[in-house]
């Protein structure tokens, strides 16, 4: 195994890009964090914040859910290919947009988070499973839901009242 000379590795990084405040509108960023002396130290996506990441259409596995945060050096290239990977549609839209609808662009979206969608597959709730509860009465397609998303077996109507009340 070589060794590295001495000199190469204590070497400082040649450049550190500083973060531009331009690149807040026209990349979907957020800074999040600044140091004492006000140097921006990190910037998070926008667009994993209120949407989420977009399914890939040959991925075997599912992606992650994580929102993306940069770190120096803050480059555009990093913005834009995290962008167009992970955010295509919701990206070319947002490119297409004047500056003023840009920033208008995020404001009064719920976090992706907070959203019910984030926390269960598309995929595990067909659409031959609803209709199949449309044909139920209304006691029996509440009964099926809770035990789908909870677990929790109803008997009769006033079990659910029970539920709730404690």
């Amino acid at each position: 195994m070589q060794r590295l000379k001495p000199s190469v590795s204590s070497k400082p990084p040649s450049r550190k890009t500083p973060f531009q405040p331009a690149h807040e509108l026209q990349y979907g960023l957020k800074v999040m964090a600044k140091d004492a002396s006000g140097v921006v130290c990190s910037v998070r996506c926008q667009f994993c914040k209120y949407f989420g990441r977009e399914e890939s259409k040959n991925g075997k596995r599912r992606r992650t859910q994580n929102q993306k945060f940069y770190k120096p050096p803050y480059r555009p290239q990093y913005y834009t290919d995290h962008n167009t990977t992970a955010h295509g549609i919701k990206w070319a839209q947002y490119q297409a947009l004047s500056s003023d609808e840009k920033s208008a662009f995020f404001s009064g979206q719920i976090s992706h988070n907070n959203q019910l969608s984030s926390h269960y597959e598309e995929k595990s709730f067909s659409m031959t499973k609803m209709k199949a509860l449309q044909n139920l009465s209304h006691f029996e397609h509440l009964e099926t839901l809770m035990q789908e998303f909870t677990g929790y077996k109803l008997k009769r109507p006033s079990d659910l009242i029970s539920l709730f009340s404690t």
